[in-house]
């Protein structure tokens, strides 16, 4: 604790402000919680960035090193660019230009809830509080059939014990379109943002708990198979 608040002073050194960001996998997010506690601060945890919002920071950025580019120098590539307007709309050549610059050349899906690539975050919300998560394992294989709740290796309620939320394999967005009908209780959906969840309990390990990398073990912490996820951040 003392060595984390030691270098995190360090972003608002001098009477400034700054931001500190800790990057952690799910095993270690007890040891936040034991930061905060031993502290008396509170981390607000964020999802990883999302195609979108790569694309805009990119756009600045690119933009911003367009700017730079002193006027003197323009003329000698005036000739370049009307030989380029002449293959290719202007607009394509400009957007290829900021790809290029930004270093933003492909673009990666990856889930908002653990920035795992070719893996969509979903949410389900209930009408009603649950009190562990095997109601949520049960519905999804109901559903959506055993391979399906096989598949899925991460469920965490949300702290209001209404919802949870899960890692889908990307492979399986079809399969949830197709498929599932939200009912008069229980609805499921791509996550746009990341909704409050429970804390995890290192003492639930392998059941009781919130959810977690049960799979069929159904209770909570990190029983059955495990999987790690990346990419959460406070």
């Amino acid at each position: 604790v003392d060595s984390y608040i030691h270098r995190s002073g360090r972003t608002g050194r001098a009477g400034r402000s700054g931001t500190s960001v800790c990057l952690y996998n799910a095993r270690q997010e007890w040891a936040l919680k034991d930061c905060e506690r031993a502290a008396g601060i509170k981390f607000s945890r964020v999802s990883p960035p999302q195609p979108e919002q790569l694309i805009q920071a990119a756009a600045n950025d690119a933009s911003r090193c367009l700017e730079e580019v002193p006027a003197a120098v323009l003329p000698n590539f005036a000739q370049y660019a009307k030989e380029l307007l002449a293959k290719r709309p202007a607009e394509e050549i400009v957007a290829a230009a900021i790809s290029f610059i930004s270093g933003l050349t492909s673009i990666k899906v990856r889930s908002l809830l653990s920035s795992q690539e070719d893996f969509t975050a979903y949410q389900m919300t209930n009408s009603f509080e649950v009190r562990s998560p095997y109601f949520f394992w049960n519905t999804l294989e109901t559903s959506l059939g055993a391979e399906f709740r096989a598949a899925i290796k991460f469920m965490k309620l949300t702290v209001d014990k209404t919802g949870c939320v899960i890692d889908v394999p990307a492979q399986y967005d079809a399969l949830i379109s197709e498929t599932w009908v939200d009912s008069e209780t229980t609805s499921l959906f791509k996550m746009t943002e990341l909704p409050t969840l429970e804390d995890y309990n290192p003492g639930g390990r392998g059941g009781g708990g919130g959810g977690g990398y049960g799979g069929r073990s159904g209770g909570g912490g990190y029983g059955g198979t495990e999987m790690e996820v990346g990419g959460g951040g406070y």
